[in-house]
């Protein structure tokens, strides 16, 4: 509730020169996740929290191999993890990341999981371990109280619902990026994509801008909307749609802007139960390693989600207190009258959007299975740049080039363009099909 529009010093780009909004405690956001874990498991669950925990509590207790995904981002956050000492106990061997295949151990927090799944959340939101998490956030320049903590509620909010290609679409509402995928979708829907054909010149040069226009449509409306007038309805209405497709055809160009960079640390899973129950899930520390603070004698490793938040004043995802970032994170589900057609979403700061939205044109609109529907190669269009990755036919690539967007070639496999996990139902109905992006850790699984 202390926060405000001018606590970071943002420069006009939105850029703030000492980082404060993503390293430190001054980064750190009321934690959300186990509040929402906690309600979803007493509406929804049939199991008790003390059971859903003890995975958690083993892998901890017990450790598990880095993989190569660990050890990228542990590499890359090796600089701010040494600026914490408790947090480069934890995660770094000698100042260095852990090599891949190496065991980590989480003491601390299985530790702390215990004391959770004996005692109740209240002991996280309300009792000593919220009272620790207060103590270092405050003795360390930030701003989280107790009263925060203890008055947080996770809200409950209607999902986005819209159609594509005649099958249903539920997705993330404001102030997440649901708004976004719909926007693209609906681009898309006004022209032959099947008939184009899979990333070809045409394809994804029509993607290229259908993303842009969406992204600045995200920038220049979406925020939480309890303090911001989000227009709903304006944006997700054929005469927009229209009006945006028009621009794509005109070839006009205009408008580059851009929100400040989001983070990469979100993970995503998708699960389908013998009832046909689905959930897509995301979840969010923002960026790797988070804010790099971990409370000391806990292992809590804390977000840095004040960085979702545009650091400069008067703009719709402006800081303030009591008010929820923006989010790129997408959730989604497709279905028709049988049932679930898709589910998924994926991690990957802004590239969830386009990531999510590759993935479910892949799959509807060029008959990919969902395997090959995540692995294809992506693209990503962001602030001026259309940025390739590995496979992309050359002259594909070329062909966006030939737009007057900077294109910027980027690795196979890469993992910039996002992690989606999805469940689909099988051909012709039969069962269910799962996958997991190979960018990223992950895998699919059946019980």
């Amino acid at each position: 509730m202390r926060a405000t529009s001018n606590m970071y010093g943002a420069l006009p780009d939105g850029t703030v020169p000492d980082k404060s909004n993503s390293i430190g405690c001054r980064a750190v956001a009321v934690p959300g996740a186990l509040a929402g874990e906690s309600l979803l498991q007493s509406r929804f669950g049939t199991m008790s929290l003390k059971e859903l925990m003890l995975p958690a509590i083993r892998y901890a207790e017990g450790g598990f191999g880095v993989s190569r995904a660990l050890n990228d981002v542990m590499t890359r956050a090796n600089e701010k993890l040494k600026r914490f000492a408790s947090s480069a106990e934890i995660f770094l061997r000698d100042s260095a990341p852990y090599v891949i295949g190496e065991r980590i151990v989480l003491k601390d927090l299985a530790e702390t999981l215990k004391h959770i799944s004996d005692d109740g959340i209240d002991v996280f939101y309300k009792g000593e371990i919220g009272d620790a998490i207060v103590e270092d956030v405050q003795r360390n320049g930030g701003i989280l109280t107790k009263r925060d903590l203890s008055a947080y509620e996770p809200r409950v909010i209607a999902p986005l619902y819209s159609k594509y290609r005649g099958f249903d679409v539920a997705t993330a509402p404001p102030p997440f990026g649901g708004l976004a995928l719909l926007e693209v979708l609906h681009i898309l829907e006004m022209f032959d994509v099947s008939e184009m054909g899979h990333n070809t010149a045409e394809s994804l040069k029509l993607l290229s801008e259908a993303m842009r226009l969406a992204y600045e449509d995200k920038v220049r409306y979406l925020g939480d909307p309890r303090f911001t007038k989000v227009p709903l309805r304006r944006l997700l209405s054929m005469k927009h749609t229209r009006l945006l497709s028009e621009k794509i055809c005109s070839g006009v160009m205009e408008g580059l802007s851009t929100d400040p960079i989001h983070g990469d640390s979100t993970t995503h899973l998708t699960a389908v139960d013998a009832e046909g129950n689905v959930v897509a899930m995301t979840e969010t520390i923002e960026c790797y390693f988070g804010s790099g603070v971990t409370v000391p004698n806990t292992g809590i490793l804390l977000n840095d989600e004040m960085h979702d938040f545009d650091p400069r004043p008067r703009r719709a995802n402006s800081v303030r207190g009591g008010k929820q970032p923006l989010s790129n994170q997408t959730p989604t589900i497709v279905s028709d009258r049988k049932g679930l057609v898709l589910g998924l979403g994926s991690a990957g700061g802004t590239r969830i959007i386009s990531a999510t939205v590759q993935a479910v044109s892949n799959f509807l609109d060029h008959g990919l299975d969902v395997s090959q529907a995540l692995s294809a190669p992506r693209i990503h269009y962001e602030g001026g740049t259309v940025h390739v990755e590995g496979r992309i036919p050359r002259e594909a690539e070329m062909a966006l080039s030939a737009t007057g967007r900077k294109v910027n070639l980027r690795g196979d496999f890469d993992i910039y363009f996002g992690g989606v996990h999805a469940v689909s139902r099988a051909p012709f109905g039969a069962g269910l099909c799962g996958a997991a992006d190979p960018r990223r850790d992950g895998a699919s699984a059946g019980f």
